[in-house]
């Protein structure tokens, strides 16, 4: 049985349009976890779009990476 970690399972929380906030140190496993969520939803509503979005440079603190539920 495979452990979810805290970020995760914040991530896996968000509603459509939401947002999530995590400190910039916690990049490389925040993208981790996105990429390990957006790889479970692969082909079952839009297929060429990720359901979630990582994004540094439009996050609106400084210090942080922001995660976007798109759909």
């Amino acid at each position: 049985m495979i452990r979810k970690t805290e970020h995760r399972l914040k991530i896996e929380a968000l509603k459509t349009g939401k947002k999530e906030y995590f400190p910039l140190e916690m990049k490389t496993a925040v993208g981790a976890a996105v990429q390990r969520v957006n790889k479970e939803y692969k082909g079952k509503k839009e297929p060429h779009h990720p359901p979630y979005i990582i994004d540094e440079k439009l996050c609106d603190r400084e210090g942080f990476i922001m995660v976007t539920k798109v759909y």
